[in-house]
């Protein structure tokens, strides 16, 4: 399964480190992760913040995005994909059409709520937009196992 993250879920990846359930599922290969260019210069751009360096140094945050460019195929956007009512968030939407993905991954409200995309993306057959939480769970129903999310409860998404 193909699936392209947004910037902010990234972020939290790289700052949870082992923790995340996205970082686990990725390093046991349940999905391929795809990347634009655009998208792994949002992701360095926006980790270089100093409101966002102090949850993410400066080392993790190399790191992780060393990983971005080994790890993910990369893709250009796509030039006809759905438009998103923040024009911001359409090179999201263009990267996750143009990998064909099957789940785009964030924590924008844009890209997860938004009626119209929601709608446009499945008449065409593209990608369906979850939070992290939406993907567990349909990744559970769709492939009979999970995605550990560990927390302090150990609960399973």
């Amino acid at each position: 399964m193909i699936v392209v993250i947004d910037t902010n879920e990234l972020l939290r990846m790289a700052a949870a480190r082992g923790q995340s359930p996205l970082v686990q599922a990725w390093e046991a290969r349940k999905f391929t992760m795809a990347i634009s260019a655009q998208l792994l210069a949002e992701f360095t751009t926006v980790a270089a913040r100093a409101n966002v360096r102090r949850f993410l140094p400066p080392l993790r945050s190399q790191r992780f995005g060393e990983l971005l460019v080994a790890r993910p195929v990369i893709v250009e956007p796509a030039s006809e994909f759905p438009l998103c009512r923040d024009p911001n968030d359409n090179i999201v939407v263009a990267t996750a059409g143009a990998a064909q993905a099957k789940a785009l991954i964030t924590l924008d409200r844009d890209l997860y709520d938004d009626p119209l995309l929601l709608l446009n993306c499945s008449i065409n057959g593209r990608s369906t937009s979850w939070r992290q939480a939406s993907f567990c769970a349909q990744y559970r129903s769709t492939h009979g196992s999970s995605i550990q999310r560990r927390t302090r409860t150990r609960a399973r998404c």
